[in-house]
Protein backbone atom coordinates (compact mmCIF):
# COMPACT_ATOMS: atom_id res chain seq x y z
CA UNK A 1 0.00 0.00 0.00
CA UNK A 2 1.84 3.69 -0.84
CA UNK A 3 -0.33 5.49 2.20
CA UNK A 4 -1.31 4.28 5.31
CA UNK A 5 -4.87 2.44 5.72
CA UNK A 6 -8.19 4.47 7.10
CA UNK A 7 -9.27 0.43 8.45
CA UNK A 8 -8.33 -2.94 8.40
CA UNK A 9 -10.70 -5.84 8.39
CA UNK A 10 -9.12 -8.74 9.97
CA UNK A 11 -10.25 -12.52 11.71
CA UNK A 12 -13.61 -13.37 9.78
CA UNK A 13 -14.34 -14.47 6.89
CA UNK A 14 -13.84 -11.90 3.91
CA UNK A 15 -15.94 -13.08 0.85
CA UNK A 16 -15.22 -10.96 -2.19
CA UNK A 17 -17.32 -12.22 -5.10
CA UNK A 18 -13.63 -12.22 -6.90
CA UNK A 19 -13.13 -14.64 -9.14
CA UNK A 20 -9.72 -14.27 -9.45
CA UNK A 21 -9.16 -14.10 -5.48
CA UNK A 22 -12.94 -15.19 -3.87
CA UNK A 23 -11.56 -14.62 -0.29
CA UNK A 24 -9.19 -12.80 1.65
CA UNK A 25 -7.24 -12.68 5.13
CA UNK A 26 -7.59 -8.91 5.45
CA UNK A 27 -9.11 -5.93 3.43
CA UNK A 28 -7.87 -2.10 4.08
CA UNK A 29 -9.79 0.71 3.39
CA UNK A 30 -8.96 4.51 3.11
CA UNK A 31 -11.65 6.88 2.59
CA UNK A 32 -14.68 5.09 0.81
CA UNK A 33 -12.19 3.17 -1.61
CA UNK A 34 -10.98 -0.27 -1.01
CA UNK A 35 -6.54 -0.08 -0.75
CA UNK A 36 -5.74 -3.43 -0.33
CA UNK A 37 -7.07 -7.52 -0.16
CA UNK A 38 -5.01 -10.20 0.50
CA UNK A 39 -3.09 -11.55 3.57
CA UNK A 40 -2.88 -9.34 6.96
CA UNK A 41 0.69 -8.09 8.27
CA UNK A 42 -0.39 -4.99 10.29
CA UNK A 43 -3.08 -3.50 12.72
CA UNK A 44 -6.74 -5.28 12.52
CA UNK A 45 -9.70 -4.54 13.46
CA UNK A 46 -11.40 -7.95 14.68
CA UNK A 47 -14.70 -8.51 12.34
CA UNK A 48 -15.52 -12.48 14.52
CA UNK A 49 -17.88 -11.83 16.00
CA UNK A 50 -43.18 -14.90 8.32
CA UNK A 51 -46.54 -14.18 8.25
CA UNK A 52 -49.43 -15.89 11.05
CA UNK A 53 -52.31 -13.31 10.77
CA UNK A 54 -56.20 -13.55 10.29
CA UNK A 55 -58.37 -10.89 9.02
CA UNK A 56 -59.33 -10.46 12.50
CA UNK A 57 -56.21 -9.38 13.28
CA UNK A 58 -55.90 -6.94 10.17
CA UNK A 59 -59.33 -5.66 10.17
CA UNK A 60 -58.26 -4.56 14.24
CA UNK A 61 -55.51 -3.00 12.44
CA UNK A 62 -57.58 -1.25 9.82
CA UNK A 63 -60.45 0.19 12.40
CA UNK A 64 -57.76 1.47 15.23
CA UNK A 65 -56.10 3.85 12.53
CA UNK A 66 -59.48 4.75 11.01
CA UNK A 67 -60.56 5.59 14.60
CA UNK A 68 -57.28 7.44 15.51
CA UNK A 69 -57.79 9.72 12.28
CA UNK A 70 -61.55 10.61 13.20
CA UNK A 71 -60.41 12.10 16.15
CA UNK A 72 -58.19 14.41 14.59
CA UNK A 73 -59.67 17.80 14.03
CA UNK A 74 -58.41 18.30 10.56
CA UNK A 75 -59.24 19.73 6.71
CA UNK A 76 -59.05 18.94 4.52
CA UNK A 77 -60.15 15.52 6.19
CA UNK A 78 -57.37 12.80 6.15
CA UNK A 79 -57.60 9.59 4.60
CA UNK A 80 -57.14 6.33 5.48
CA UNK A 81 -54.77 4.28 3.36
CA UNK A 82 -53.85 1.08 3.36
CA UNK A 83 -51.12 -1.08 1.25
CA UNK A 84 -50.49 -4.62 1.25
CA UNK A 85 -53.93 -6.54 1.00
CA UNK A 86 -53.00 -9.79 0.25
CA UNK A 87 -55.25 -13.13 0.51
CA UNK A 88 -52.53 -15.19 -1.00
CA UNK A 89 -50.78 -14.58 2.16
CA UNK A 90 -53.98 -14.82 4.37
CA UNK A 91 -56.47 -16.78 2.93
CA UNK A 92 -59.35 -15.95 5.32
CA UNK A 93 -59.02 -11.86 3.96
CA UNK A 94 -62.86 -11.27 2.74
CA UNK A 95 -63.71 -9.72 -0.89
CA UNK A 96 -63.68 -6.15 -0.71
CA UNK A 97 -66.06 -3.69 -1.96
CA UNK A 98 -67.31 -0.13 -1.45
CA UNK A 99 -70.35 -1.38 0.16
CA UNK A 100 -68.14 -3.83 2.79
CA UNK A 101 -65.68 -1.22 3.94
CA UNK A 102 -68.68 0.99 4.57
CA UNK A 103 -70.29 -1.86 6.33
CA UNK A 104 -67.09 -2.34 8.35
CA UNK A 105 -65.64 1.03 9.22
CA UNK A 106 -67.01 4.13 9.71
CA UNK A 107 -67.45 6.42 6.58
CA UNK A 108 -66.37 9.55 7.77
CA UNK A 109 -63.29 9.12 6.27
CA UNK A 110 -62.63 8.22 2.53
CA UNK A 111 -60.76 4.71 2.83
CA UNK A 112 -58.76 2.81 0.11
CA UNK A 113 -56.95 -0.31 0.23
CA UNK A 114 -54.58 -1.18 -2.00
CA UNK A 115 -53.46 -4.85 -2.87
CA UNK A 116 -49.72 -6.42 -2.59
CA UNK A 117 -49.58 -5.87 -6.20
CA UNK A 118 -50.07 -2.73 -6.58
CA UNK A 119 -52.26 -3.43 -9.71
CA UNK A 120 -55.36 -3.29 -7.78
CA UNK A 121 -57.14 -1.30 -5.19
CA UNK A 122 -60.73 -0.97 -3.28
CA UNK A 123 -62.31 2.48 -1.86
CA UNK A 124 -65.27 3.05 0.05
CA UNK A 125 -67.93 5.04 -1.31
CA UNK A 126 -66.79 8.29 0.63
CA UNK A 127 -63.53 7.97 -1.04
CA UNK A 128 -65.28 8.39 -4.58
CA UNK A 129 -67.04 11.10 -3.52
CA UNK A 130 -63.71 13.12 -2.38
CA UNK A 131 -62.29 12.18 -5.90
CA UNK A 132 -65.35 14.01 -7.67
CA UNK A 133 -65.96 10.32 -9.08
CA UNK A 134 -69.10 8.49 -9.95
CA UNK A 135 -71.10 6.19 -12.09
CA UNK A 136 -70.60 7.76 -15.56
CA UNK A 137 -67.07 8.14 -15.07
CA UNK A 138 -65.22 5.85 -18.32
CA UNK A 139 -61.89 3.89 -17.78
CA UNK A 140 -59.34 5.59 -19.29
CA UNK A 141 -54.79 5.22 -20.46
CA UNK A 142 -55.60 1.32 -19.16
CA UNK A 143 -57.29 2.36 -15.96
CA UNK A 144 -60.26 -0.03 -15.21
CA UNK A 145 -62.99 1.47 -12.60
CA UNK A 146 -65.10 -1.76 -12.26
CA UNK A 147 -68.61 -2.00 -12.47
CA UNK A 148 -71.58 -4.18 -11.36
CA UNK A 149 -74.25 -5.17 -13.96
CA UNK A 150 -76.19 -2.11 -13.68
CA UNK A 151 -73.63 0.72 -14.22
CA UNK A 152 -72.81 1.14 -10.52
CA UNK A 153 -69.07 1.58 -9.22
CA UNK A 154 -68.24 -1.36 -7.07
CA UNK A 155 -65.11 -0.02 -5.09
CA UNK A 156 -62.63 -1.66 -7.01
CA UNK A 157 -59.67 -0.31 -8.89
CA UNK A 158 -57.55 -1.89 -11.73
CA UNK A 159 -53.93 0.00 -12.26
CA UNK A 160 -52.10 3.54 -11.99
CA UNK A 161 -54.57 5.76 -14.02
CA UNK A 162 -57.65 4.41 -12.01
CA UNK A 163 -56.12 4.01 -8.61
CA UNK A 164 -54.40 7.59 -8.49
CA UNK A 165 -57.74 9.49 -10.23
CA UNK A 166 -58.99 8.26 -7.01
CA UNK A 167 -56.20 8.43 -4.87
CA UNK A 168 -54.81 11.28 -6.08
CA UNK A 169 -57.42 13.42 -4.46
CA UNK A 170 -55.80 12.92 -1.11
CA UNK A 171 -54.45 15.48 0.79
CA UNK A 172 -50.34 15.09 -0.51
CA UNK A 173 -47.60 14.46 2.67
CA UNK A 174 -45.90 17.74 3.37
CA UNK A 175 -42.20 18.23 2.46
CA UNK A 176 -41.03 17.56 6.01
CA UNK A 177 -43.03 13.73 5.83
CA UNK A 178 -41.88 13.16 3.05
CA UNK A 179 -38.21 13.68 3.60
CA UNK A 180 -38.64 11.46 6.95
CA UNK A 181 -40.00 8.60 5.28
CA UNK A 182 -37.48 8.72 2.44
CA UNK A 183 -35.11 8.89 5.03
CA UNK A 184 -36.23 5.80 6.82
CA UNK A 185 -36.72 3.84 3.85
CA UNK A 186 -32.99 4.14 3.06
CA UNK A 187 -32.43 3.44 6.37
CA UNK A 188 -34.07 0.46 6.03
CA UNK A 189 -32.11 -0.76 3.23
CA UNK A 190 -28.76 0.04 4.47
CA UNK A 191 -29.83 -2.15 7.71
CA UNK A 192 -30.80 -5.39 5.80
CA UNK A 193 -27.60 -5.00 3.78
CA UNK A 194 -28.54 -3.40 0.30
CA UNK A 195 -25.54 -0.65 -0.87
CA UNK A 196 -27.47 -0.15 -4.01
CA UNK A 197 -30.86 0.23 -5.28
CA UNK A 198 -32.74 0.81 -8.63
CA UNK A 199 -35.90 2.20 -8.88
CA UNK A 200 -37.58 0.64 -11.76
CA UNK A 201 -40.31 2.46 -11.99
CA UNK A 202 -38.96 6.76 -11.93
CA UNK A 203 -41.58 9.32 -11.99
CA UNK A 204 -39.68 12.89 -12.33
CA UNK A 205 -41.22 15.20 -9.93
CA UNK A 206 -39.33 18.34 -9.50
CA UNK A 207 -40.11 18.79 -5.77
CA UNK A 208 -39.20 14.97 -4.73
CA UNK A 209 -35.88 15.51 -7.25
CA UNK A 210 -34.46 18.19 -5.08
CA UNK A 211 -34.76 16.05 -1.98
CA UNK A 212 -33.08 13.25 -3.56
CA UNK A 213 -30.37 15.78 -4.70
CA UNK A 214 -30.57 16.60 -1.03
CA UNK A 215 -30.35 13.58 0.77
CA UNK A 216 -27.84 11.73 -1.90
CA UNK A 217 -25.23 14.39 -1.74
CA UNK A 218 -25.07 13.79 2.23
CA UNK A 219 -21.52 12.14 2.97
CA UNK A 220 -24.03 9.90 5.38
CA UNK A 221 -26.09 8.90 2.68
CA UNK A 222 -26.54 5.40 3.41
CA UNK A 223 -27.95 4.00 0.03
CA UNK A 224 -27.02 4.50 -3.76
CA UNK A 225 -30.70 4.99 -5.72
CA UNK A 226 -30.35 4.19 -9.54
CA UNK A 227 -33.82 5.50 -11.22
CA UNK A 228 -35.06 3.59 -14.63
CA UNK A 229 -37.54 6.42 -16.06
CA UNK A 230 -41.05 5.14 -16.53
CA UNK A 231 -41.86 5.02 -20.32
CA UNK A 232 -45.51 4.88 -21.82
CA UNK A 233 -46.66 2.78 -25.17
CA UNK A 234 -46.62 5.43 -28.01
CA UNK A 235 -50.69 5.32 -27.57
CA UNK A 236 -52.96 4.80 -25.04
CA UNK A 237 -54.29 1.35 -26.48
CA UNK A 238 -53.26 -2.01 -25.54
CA UNK A 239 -52.79 -5.64 -27.72
CA UNK A 240 -55.39 -7.11 -25.59
CA UNK A 241 -56.27 -10.00 -28.12
CA UNK A 242 -60.24 -9.25 -26.94
CA UNK A 243 -59.52 -11.83 -23.82
CA UNK A 244 -59.91 -9.66 -21.07
CA UNK A 245 -61.34 -7.02 -19.90
CA UNK A 246 -58.79 -5.42 -18.04
CA UNK A 247 -56.05 -3.10 -19.69
CA UNK A 248 -53.51 -3.01 -17.06
CA UNK A 249 -50.99 -0.14 -16.92
CA UNK A 250 -48.32 -0.12 -14.64
CA UNK A 251 -47.26 3.58 -14.60
CA UNK A 252 -49.43 6.87 -13.45
CA UNK A 253 -50.41 8.98 -16.00
CA UNK A 254 -52.16 12.24 -15.31
CA UNK A 255 -51.39 15.87 -14.53
CA UNK A 256 -49.97 15.26 -11.48
CA UNK A 257 -47.91 11.62 -11.40
CA UNK A 258 -46.80 11.80 -15.41
CA UNK A 259 -44.58 8.93 -16.68
CA UNK A 260 -42.64 10.30 -19.67
CA UNK A 261 -44.02 9.36 -22.71
CA UNK A 262 -42.49 7.73 -25.50
CA UNK A 263 -40.23 9.82 -27.07
CA UNK A 264 -40.42 12.80 -24.97
CA UNK A 265 -36.85 14.19 -24.75
CA UNK A 266 -37.32 16.10 -21.41
CA UNK A 267 -33.96 15.35 -19.29
CA UNK A 268 -33.73 14.36 -15.84
CA UNK A 269 -34.70 16.60 -13.88
CA UNK A 270 -32.02 15.86 -10.65
CA UNK A 271 -28.46 16.79 -11.19
CA UNK A 272 -26.64 13.58 -10.82
CA UNK A 273 -23.76 12.37 -8.52
CA UNK A 274 -21.56 8.51 -6.88
CA UNK A 275 -24.84 8.33 -5.29
CA UNK A 276 -27.99 8.82 -7.51
CA UNK A 277 -28.05 8.40 -11.54
CA UNK A 278 -30.53 7.89 -13.90
CA UNK A 279 -29.83 4.59 -15.23
CA UNK A 280 -32.06 3.87 -17.42
CA UNK A 281 -35.59 3.71 -19.08
CA UNK A 282 -38.42 1.04 -18.09
CA UNK A 283 -41.40 -0.47 -20.28
CA UNK A 284 -44.25 -2.73 -18.88
CA UNK A 285 -45.15 -4.97 -21.22
CA UNK A 286 -47.85 -6.60 -19.09
CA UNK A 287 -49.31 -6.51 -15.80
CA UNK A 288 -49.30 -8.96 -12.60
CA UNK A 289 -50.23 -12.61 -12.09
CA UNK A 290 -51.69 -11.33 -8.45
CA UNK A 291 -54.62 -10.12 -9.82
CA UNK A 292 -55.30 -11.59 -13.48
CA UNK A 293 -52.94 -8.79 -15.56
CA UNK A 294 -50.10 -11.24 -16.33
CA UNK A 295 -50.23 -12.25 -20.17
CA UNK A 296 -50.31 -15.62 -19.80
CA UNK A 297 -50.19 -18.83 -22.11
CA UNK A 298 -52.79 -20.47 -20.04
CA UNK A 299 -56.23 -18.99 -18.57
CA UNK A 300 -55.95 -18.01 -14.71
CA UNK A 301 -58.06 -20.44 -12.97
CA UNK A 302 -61.37 -19.56 -11.17
CA UNK A 303 -60.93 -20.19 -7.44
CA UNK A 304 -62.10 -18.25 -4.40
CA UNK A 305 -58.66 -16.94 -3.95
CA UNK A 306 -58.95 -15.60 -7.30
CA UNK A 307 -62.33 -14.00 -6.86
CA UNK A 308 -61.61 -12.21 -3.63
CA UNK A 309 -58.47 -10.94 -5.31
CA UNK A 310 -60.73 -9.46 -7.89
CA UNK A 311 -59.73 -11.34 -11.21
CA UNK A 312 -61.15 -9.98 -14.42
CA UNK A 313 -64.14 -12.86 -15.68
CA UNK A 314 -62.78 -16.02 -17.20
CA UNK A 315 -61.07 -17.06 -19.18
CA UNK A 316 -58.67 -14.09 -18.29
CA UNK A 317 -55.66 -14.42 -20.14
CA UNK A 318 -54.12 -11.05 -19.13
CA UNK A 319 -53.09 -8.15 -21.58
CA UNK A 320 -49.84 -6.93 -23.60
CA UNK A 321 -49.49 -3.02 -22.79
CA UNK A 322 -48.32 -2.95 -26.02
CA UNK A 323 -48.02 -4.29 -29.31
CA UNK A 324 -45.01 -6.18 -30.44
CA UNK A 325 -44.18 -3.29 -32.96
CA UNK A 326 -44.81 -0.42 -30.55
CA UNK A 327 -41.95 -2.14 -28.31
CA UNK A 328 -40.27 -2.38 -31.14
CA UNK A 329 -40.00 0.93 -32.38
CA UNK A 330 -39.75 2.53 -28.52
CA UNK A 331 -36.46 -0.01 -27.39
CA UNK A 332 -35.00 1.17 -31.01
CA UNK A 333 -35.43 5.19 -30.37
CA UNK A 334 -34.66 4.39 -26.49
CA UNK A 335 -31.74 2.41 -26.95
CA UNK A 336 -30.53 2.31 -30.72
CA UNK A 337 -30.40 6.28 -30.57
CA UNK A 338 -30.52 7.60 -27.51
CA UNK A 339 -28.01 4.62 -25.99
CA UNK A 340 -30.11 4.20 -23.00
CA UNK A 341 -30.24 1.01 -21.19
CA UNK A 342 -33.40 -0.67 -21.59
CA UNK A 343 -35.41 -2.59 -18.29
CA UNK A 344 -38.46 -4.92 -19.29
CA UNK A 345 -41.21 -5.68 -16.90
CA UNK A 346 -42.30 -9.42 -18.68
CA UNK A 347 -44.05 -11.57 -16.08
CA UNK A 348 -46.53 -13.84 -18.27
CA UNK A 349 -45.29 -16.10 -21.11
CA UNK A 350 -46.47 -14.01 -23.75
CA UNK A 351 -45.10 -11.00 -22.20
CA UNK A 352 -41.67 -12.87 -21.66
CA UNK A 353 -41.93 -13.85 -25.69
CA UNK A 354 -42.54 -10.27 -26.50
CA UNK A 355 -39.39 -9.42 -24.70
CA UNK A 356 -37.33 -12.26 -25.82
CA UNK A 357 -38.65 -10.48 -29.13
CA UNK A 358 -36.51 -7.09 -29.02
CA UNK A 359 -33.50 -6.86 -30.14
CA UNK A 360 -31.88 -5.20 -27.42
CA UNK A 361 -29.96 -6.01 -23.93
CA UNK A 362 -32.82 -6.04 -21.68
CA UNK A 363 -32.35 -5.20 -18.30
CA UNK A 364 -34.75 -7.13 -16.70
CA UNK A 365 -37.32 -9.69 -16.74
CA UNK A 366 -38.73 -12.27 -14.72
CA UNK A 367 -39.31 -16.00 -16.45
CA UNK A 368 -40.61 -19.37 -16.15
CA UNK A 369 -38.11 -20.56 -18.63
CA UNK A 370 -36.88 -19.62 -21.75
CA UNK A 371 -33.26 -18.63 -21.15
CA UNK A 372 -31.62 -20.25 -23.84
CA UNK A 373 -32.84 -18.05 -26.67
CA UNK A 374 -32.18 -15.11 -23.82
CA UNK A 375 -28.43 -16.39 -24.10
CA UNK A 376 -28.60 -15.81 -27.75
CA UNK A 377 -30.05 -12.55 -27.73
CA UNK A 378 -27.93 -11.56 -25.03
CA UNK A 379 -30.34 -10.26 -22.57
CA UNK A 380 -29.54 -9.60 -18.88
CA UNK A 381 -32.44 -11.25 -16.81
CA UNK A 382 -33.61 -10.39 -13.49
CA UNK A 383 -35.57 -12.39 -11.35
CA UNK A 384 -38.64 -12.25 -9.05
CA UNK A 385 -37.71 -15.19 -7.11
CA UNK A 386 -39.50 -15.05 -3.84
CA UNK A 387 -42.65 -16.28 -4.90
CA UNK A 388 -41.29 -19.86 -4.41
CA UNK A 389 -41.22 -18.95 -0.78
CA UNK A 390 -44.69 -18.23 -0.86
CA UNK A 391 -46.78 -20.03 -3.18
CA UNK A 392 -46.13 -23.75 -4.31
CA UNK A 393 -48.39 -25.26 -6.76
CA UNK A 394 -46.93 -27.13 -10.40
CA UNK A 395 -45.97 -24.46 -11.96
CA UNK A 396 -43.60 -23.66 -9.31
CA UNK A 397 -41.45 -26.26 -10.34
CA UNK A 398 -40.49 -24.62 -13.32
CA UNK A 399 -40.70 -20.51 -11.64
CA UNK A 400 -36.98 -19.14 -12.39
CA UNK A 401 -35.05 -22.09 -13.58
CA UNK A 402 -31.62 -20.19 -12.53
CA UNK A 403 -29.33 -23.73 -13.43
CA UNK A 404 -30.54 -23.25 -16.68
CA UNK A 405 -29.43 -19.55 -16.94
CA UNK A 406 -26.14 -20.39 -15.44
CA UNK A 407 -25.74 -23.23 -18.15
CA UNK A 408 -26.39 -20.80 -20.89
CA UNK A 409 -23.71 -18.45 -20.08
CA UNK A 410 -26.40 -15.79 -18.56
CA UNK A 411 -25.43 -13.30 -15.57
CA UNK A 412 -28.66 -12.70 -13.68
CA UNK A 413 -29.30 -11.13 -10.70
CA UNK A 414 -32.62 -10.93 -8.22
CA UNK A 415 -34.82 -8.30 -7.83
CA UNK A 416 -37.29 -7.99 -4.83
CA UNK A 417 -40.05 -5.58 -6.84
CA UNK A 418 -40.11 -3.12 -3.63
CA UNK A 419 -42.96 -2.36 -2.41
CA UNK A 420 -45.12 -5.20 -3.68
CA UNK A 421 -43.42 -7.57 -1.78
CA UNK A 422 -44.39 -9.51 1.10
CA UNK A 423 -42.76 -8.14 4.43
CA UNK A 424 -39.04 -5.97 4.99
CA UNK A 425 -36.24 -6.50 2.67
CA UNK A 426 -34.13 -9.45 3.34
CA UNK A 427 -31.85 -10.31 0.55
CA UNK A 428 -30.54 -13.19 2.40
CA UNK A 429 -33.84 -14.94 2.43
CA UNK A 430 -33.83 -14.55 -1.26
CA UNK A 431 -30.52 -16.45 -1.84
CA UNK A 432 -31.80 -19.14 0.46
CA UNK A 433 -34.90 -19.40 -2.01
CA UNK A 434 -32.44 -19.91 -4.69
CA UNK A 435 -30.52 -22.46 -3.03
CA UNK A 436 -32.85 -24.33 -1.72
CA UNK A 437 -35.90 -23.79 -3.86
CA UNK A 438 -38.25 -24.36 -0.81
CA UNK A 439 -41.61 -23.34 0.57
CA UNK A 440 -41.64 -20.83 3.44
CA UNK A 441 -43.56 -23.31 5.33
CA UNK A 442 -42.31 -26.61 4.24
CA UNK A 443 -38.69 -26.78 4.30
CA UNK A 444 -38.18 -30.55 2.88
CA UNK A 445 -40.25 -30.32 -0.29
CA UNK A 446 -38.46 -28.85 -3.06
CA UNK A 447 -39.24 -27.08 -6.07
CA UNK A 448 -37.13 -27.81 -9.23
CA UNK A 449 -34.60 -29.61 -7.19
CA UNK A 450 -32.55 -29.35 -10.58
CA UNK A 451 -32.69 -25.16 -10.84
CA UNK A 452 -31.00 -24.96 -7.56
CA UNK A 453 -28.01 -22.99 -7.84
CA UNK A 454 -24.95 -23.00 -5.59
CA UNK A 455 -24.80 -20.39 -3.14
CA UNK A 456 -21.88 -18.78 -5.05
CA UNK A 457 -23.31 -17.90 -7.75
CA UNK A 458 -26.97 -16.58 -5.70
CA UNK A 459 -24.49 -14.50 -4.17
CA UNK A 460 -23.10 -13.15 -7.48
CA UNK A 461 -26.74 -12.38 -8.07
CA UNK A 462 -26.97 -9.55 -6.07
CA UNK A 463 -23.57 -8.36 -6.00
CA UNK A 464 -21.20 -8.46 -8.89
CA UNK A 465 -23.60 -9.58 -11.24
CA UNK A 466 -26.63 -7.02 -10.37
CA UNK A 467 -23.40 -4.45 -10.57
CA UNK A 468 -22.84 -5.84 -14.09
CA UNK A 469 -25.93 -5.25 -14.86
CA UNK A 470 -26.32 -1.83 -14.13
CA UNK A 471 -22.94 -1.02 -15.55
CA UNK A 472 -21.07 -0.25 -12.18
CA UNK A 473 -19.33 -3.26 -11.68
CA UNK A 474 -16.18 -1.45 -12.60
CA UNK A 475 -16.49 0.29 -8.96
CA UNK A 476 -19.16 -1.89 -7.58
CA UNK A 477 -19.78 -5.69 -6.55
CA UNK A 478 -17.15 -6.98 -5.26
CA UNK A 479 -13.94 -6.02 -2.77
CA UNK A 480 -11.15 -5.34 -4.89
CA UNK A 481 -8.43 -2.53 -4.74
CA UNK A 482 -9.66 0.61 -5.68
CA UNK A 483 -13.59 -0.45 -6.14
CA UNK A 484 -15.66 1.45 -3.44
CA UNK A 485 -15.46 -0.25 0.10
CA UNK A 486 -19.21 -1.49 0.13
CA UNK A 487 -18.99 -4.15 3.37
CA UNK A 488 -21.39 -5.92 5.23
CA UNK A 489 -20.56 -7.79 8.71
CA UNK A 490 -22.38 -11.00 8.55
CA UNK A 491 -23.74 -12.88 11.57
CA UNK A 492 -22.55 -16.12 9.82
CA UNK A 493 -20.67 -17.58 6.75
CA UNK A 494 -23.37 -18.16 4.06
CA UNK A 495 -20.81 -20.41 2.59
CA UNK A 496 -20.37 -23.01 5.72
CA UNK A 497 -24.53 -22.44 6.29
CA UNK A 498 -25.88 -22.79 3.30
CA UNK A 499 -29.36 -24.63 4.35
CA UNK A 500 -29.92 -21.92 7.20
CA UNK A 501 -29.06 -19.33 5.36
CA UNK A 502 -31.97 -17.68 5.98
CA UNK A 503 -30.93 -17.33 9.78
CA UNK A 504 -27.76 -15.08 8.60
CA UNK A 505 -28.52 -11.81 9.68
CA UNK A 506 -26.68 -8.19 8.85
Amino acid sequence: MTSKADFFFYGGNIITVDENNPSAEALAVKGNKIQAVGKFHERFTDISGYYNQTYEDVSKVIGGKITELEQRNEFPRPWAKFFGWDPELIPDLPKLSADFLDKEFPTTLPVAIVGESGHVAWVNNNAFQAAGVDDTIEDKDGGIFVKDEDGHLTGQLFEAPAIMRVLGAAPQPTPEELEDTVRKQWKDYSACGFTTVTDMAYIPNQKFDRLLEEISFEDTCPVRLAPYRAVLPDEPTHANRNRTVCCPRLFINDERYTARPAGDEDEHTFEENPKLWEAGVKLGADGSPHCGTAAVREPFLNSNLTETLGFPPAPCYGNLNHSTEDLLQIVKREHHVKKRQIAIHAHGERAIDQAIGVPVHCGRYSTCGEFEPCSVLLRLPSVLLRQIVHFGAERTNRWTPLSEATKHGIRWSIHQDHPSFPGPPLPFVNLRTAVTRTHRDDKDTIYGPEYRVPIHEALKAVTIDAAWQIHRDDTLGSLMENKTADLLILSKNPYEVMLIIVACSV
